[in-house]
């Protein structure tokens, strides 16, 4: 008998000598699929009841045994013996990693990533194969549907990155249908406009790839939402007939539209010592919320732009790390935006933070203004240096708005709404950036030795309510409005106003201990476990 292999995508099943074996009742597949993405690991028996069930019952417990002994008469019957234990209210499936579709799916992805094209292009190929159709399908709990859309997003980002490769390859004819395809069912989405804009112009079809460019711009536009700086380069690029090769853009810069500058003189005005320190400098560097930071750099540079040949224009990054060589030559009376938002490639050093300062002085010479937009974990090592032409920007949610204030362990202090517009989030994903990963809503970035997980943890919006769901080993705390003491959390745990959400960050150099801390505000639909205090 060879070895079994687990299907998760599609029906969950198992395969063993080219037949198909059926692993039991839906539930029994919840528990198998739970069992099977935590990969080797030692699962509390708790944790598993929120996969299979989402209100447990009151036997659920004594359900799960059975589940477990079923499991365990179906695994013996495919060859594998002494592969599912129970030990100390933890439950461990051992099998190996590469019998799993979607670990084998992840593997192939992750040796892509750091490839050259031609040779990453037939791994994501593999990859994508292993994954055509429906994840878990036939399976629905709360946890299991969460666990499919990620799957779903990541075949997806895999999708992207095979288009990629093969566009730099150069097999843009080819792509033309599967592009066009794409695009008509995600018209919204930034990284495909911008493959299919690239996919008809290297085939020498610039009309119709303007087309998508027009076709996207008013999908947003119906929305309210702006046009990423990569699909305004790509625009450009096809407006100015320049080949379309493996390499990054040949401009460094692309102009801000009208339509976003119009839009940004309606937003808050930003704060005195910004105005001051681009004034004084020419240059000033923005800490916050992105959308909050570029609404109010477009203000300042707008002003500061010369009447009549000064244009607001977004500086194009093509560097690993920030670099002063990697800036535009200033133009007379121009105004520039730079925006550092890539945990792996945007994290700026001291060394960049003193080439800033002098850059400035060029800046002035010709009149001539820049903005840098970033996060705080970002610039995190300038603030010393650069701390004269460094503002922070608070934004400041609707006060009946359920809001997240999240105090770093430095002891800065900033907001995240839990709305989009008036409508609340589905999710949010709190975790340490990682390169090659999808990047958090919440970073919460300390280092490379940081405690903090990739996935550390998800509020999650359920039934009207917000729910703190654990998903690392490493210690996370609630303290409860009205109490003292905080409670270490591995499960589930409804959160109400003034709740606070600890998590345990790197030590500092003396050895004391840190943490975020990030309080729960939702003061018009929640009340404390103690009731309404003040």
């Amino acid at each position: 008998m060879t070895e079994p292999h687990f299907q998760l995508i599609n029906d969950v099943a198992a395969h063993v000598d080219g037949r198909r074996v059926e692993m039991g009742t839906a539930r029994e597949r919840c528990l198998l699929v739970a069992l099977l993405l935590h990969k080797g690991q030692r699962v509390p028996r708790t944790w598993l009841l929120d996969w299979i069930w989402d209100v447990p019952p009151a036997l659920a417990s004594a359900e799960l045994d059975g589940f477990m002994t079923n499991l365990r008469r179906r695994l013996l019957g495919i060859g594998l013996t002494d592969v599912l234990s129970t030990r100390d209210g933890l439950c461990l499936l051992d099998v190996a990693a590469d019998s799993v579709d979607v670990h084998r799916f992840r593997e192939l992805v992750a040796k892509a990533r750091n490839m050259e094209p031609t040779r990453a292009a037939p791994l994501l190929a593999e990859a994508l194969d292993l994954t055509r159709g429906e994840p878990l399908a036939g399976l629905t709990t709360r946890r299991i549907d969460g666990v499919r859309q990620e799957l779903l997003e990541e075949r997806h980002a895999a999708e992207l990155a095979w288009l990629r490769a093969e566009l730099e390859i150069g097999h843009h004819e080819a792509l033309v249908p599967r592009l066009s395809r794409l695009f008509d069912d995600r018209t919204h989405d930034a990284a495909v406009a911008e493959l299919a804009m690239r996919a008809y112009d290297g085939a020498g079809r610039q009309t119709d790839a303007l087309g998508i460019y027009r076709r996207h711009r008013d999908k947003l536009d119906e929305s309210g939402l702006l046009l990423s700086p990569s699909v305004r380069a790509t625009y450009q690029r096809i407006l100015n007939q320049e080949d379309d090769g493996p390499g990054p853009a040949t401009e460094s810069v692309v102009s801000v539209s009208d339509t976003e500058l119009a839009r940004a003189r309606e937003a808050s005005e930003p704060p005195a010592e910004a105005w001051k320190a681009l004034a004084d400098r020419h240059i000033v560097v923005l800490v916050g919320a992105p959308e909050v930071c570029r609404s109010a750099a477009l203000r300042l540079l707008e002003d500061r732009s010369h009447p009549g040949c000064g244009t607001v224009l977004d500086v194009l990054k093509t560097w690993s790390e920030p670099t002063v060589a990697g800036l535009p030559t200033p133009r007379d009376g121009g105004g520039y935006l730079l925006t550092l938002n890539n945990s792996a490639t945007d994290r700026a050093s001291v060394g960049f933070a003193e080439d800033l300062l002098v850059y400035g002085d060029r800046l002035a010479g010709l009149r001539s203004w820049l903005v840098v937009s970033t996060r705080s974990d970002l610039w995190r090592e300038c603030w010393r240096v650069a701390g004269l032409v460094t503002v922070r920007l608070h934004g400041q949610p609707d006060a009946d708005a359920a809001h997240l204030r999240l105090t770093a362990p430095d002891g800065v202090v900033s907001v995240f709404p839990l709305c989009e517009g008036n409508a609340p989030r589905a999710r949010v994903h709190l975790g340490r950036a990682a390169a090659g990963n999808p990047e958090p809503d919440i970073v919460l970035d300390t280092g490379p030795d940081s405690p903090v997980s990739r996935c550390h943890a998800y509020l999650t919006r359920d039934d009207g309510a917000w729910w703190l769901e654990p998903k690392s080993k490493n210690s996370t705390s609630v303290r409860h409005r009205g109490y003292e003491d905080a409670e270490q959390v591995s499960d589930r745990v409804l959160l109400r106003d003034g709740d606070v959400v600890i998590i345990a960050a790197r030590a500092a150099e003396n050895g004391a201990a840190r943490d975020w801390r990030i309080e729960f505000r939702d003061p018009q639909t929640t009340k404390s476990q103690q009731g309404e205090l003040p």
